[in-house]
């Protein structure tokens, strides 16, 4: 962001987490954890089948937008 280069998106929620005040930070935190507990209820309620869609959609996302943000980065330079 302050040198003029594209980051990926793993860089810029890093810093957009790093740069934010300790109560907004803590929030987020907060944020994260109540949806992982969310998904633990959910996943402890889905039978058979189900449960593996929802583990597979959930391992695959991150591998996606890395490589999304790895073809961008290739792209702009």
């Amino acid at each position: 962001m302050k040198c003029g280069r594209f980051y990926s998106s793993v860089e810029t929620w890093r810093y957009a987490f790093q740069a934010m005040e300790p109560p907004r930070r803590a929030l987020w935190l907060g944020l994260a954890l109540g949806a992982a507990a969310a998904l633990t209820a959910v996943l402890s309620l889905v039978q058979g089948a189900g449960k593996l869609v929802i583990l597979a959609a959930l391992l695959a996302t991150p591998l996606v937008i890395i490589a999304i943000s790895a073809r961008m980065r290739r792209r702009s330079g």
